[in-house]
């Protein structure tokens, strides 16, 4: 998929690229970015690989473009999770990693497995006065799901996880039998599908449905086709959770807009990870023709619940994949924005929740 919204930076390039933090990251990486917009597929090709083989996130990012590497390892900030590289220029992580947009997705996992999901799952536990069954597409290795079932066992009788990448699938289930194994998760609960529910045949009805980062780089058109069959999914007054990137990213962290939107995938230079910076009114708009009301609009920063949080959770990063696989880990992220940035409070990332109608 190519990009979907480069008009920020193609209407004027040369003054983005000579930005500080353009200029110091092409000194590091000794990779002209002119060479990723280059009309030479060759060209493109040999100056992508170059950043691929010297950061491990934009490594990760070229592998699994569904988006399951790089919030694995946000997660965990620990790149023992990625492949290791023998031109590894950790700098150059640790600058990707203080672009807001990475740290984003570390917040916004808090904001689901900490505040988010768990008041979804004890309003619907209230309201249809059972245990509830959860969908959970693009799942990756379920962690916010996890998080939540570990303290709210009693409300859950079903969580399915939908994932194409096998990789993740596959560390899912072995997470989650670790943590069965422990008492720390009831058994057989949550469930794995490797495949899409979009090809899937029809499912039983759920109480609450989820797709983070499924619809960032779909075109509306597409997002609401996608929307609305999962809004099917769902008992009425069933509520469905949706995340998607915001106009917030390419405003205040251009740099990891621009890498995101111009490394490519692995054999495919011309393919990359699209983003639709979406507005709030969009981001409703969607919601309600998929067929919700209700629609609640929040972002990684201001969500409810975020006042009540500990610095130490709301700065803090997720060890468990990383412990229960036996891996030794970090608990202090690799890098943070700066202090600047982290006291706009912008969050890069819409958190959205509808209720069926």
């Amino acid at each position: 998929m190519m990009p979907v919204d480069t008009a920020w930076f193609d209407a004027d390039p040369e003054a983005w690229l000579q930005r500080e933090e353009f200029v110091r990251y092409q000194e590091l990486a000794r990779v002209d970015f002119r060479d990723l917009k280059s009309s030479s597929p060759k060209t493109i090709d040999q100056a992508q690989k170059r950043l691929a083989e010297q950061s491990v996130i934009i490594h990760e990012v070229r592998k699994e473009h569904a988006g399951f590497g790089v919030p694995l390892i946000a997660y965990t900030h620990d790149l023992n999770f990625g492949d290791q590289l023998e031109g590894h220029i950790k700098e150059l992580d640790q600058l990707m990693m203080a672009e807001d947009i990475f740290d984003s997705l570390r917040r916004r996992h808090v904001a689901l497995s900490h505040a988010i999901l768990p008041a979804q799952v004890e309003k619907l536990a209230g309201t249809f006065s059972q245990p509830i069954s959860i969908l959970n597409l693009g799942s990756g290795i379920g962690l916010d799901m996890i998080n939540v079932l570990q303290k709210h066992q009693d409300k859950v009788g079903r969580v399915d996880n939908y994932d194409t990448n096998r990789l993740a699938v596959h560390l899912g289930r072995h997470l989650t039998a670790e943590l069965e194994g422990e008492g720390a998760l009831p058994e057989g609960v949550v469930n794995y599908h490797c495949q899409s529910l979009m090809k899937a045949s029809a499912q039983e009805q759920c109480h609450l449905a989820v797709l983070v980062g499924i619809i960032c780089g779909l075109e509306d058109r597409v997002a609401e086709t996608v929307l609305r069959r999962s809004v099917s999914y769902l008992e009425k007054g069933g509520q469905i959770v949706v995340t998607s990137s915001n106009e917030m990213m390419h405003c205040n962290s251009p740099l990891a807009s621009f890498l995101i939107q111009h490394i490519g995938q692995l054999g495919k230079p011309e393919k990359s990870w699209g983003l639709n910076f979406r507005s709030r009114n969009q981001m409703e708009e969607l919601l309600v023709k998929a067929g919700c009301e209700d629609v609640m609009i929040y972002d990684d920063y201001s969500f409810p619940g975020h006042e009540q949080m500990s610095d130490e959770l709301f700065w803090g990063v997720d060890c468990l994949p990383s412990t229960v696989l036996g891996h030794k880990h970090n608990s202090r992220p690799l890098a943070l924005p700066s202090a600047e940035r982290r006291q706009r409070r912008e969050g890069y990332n819409w958190i959205a929740i509808g209720r069926k109608s």
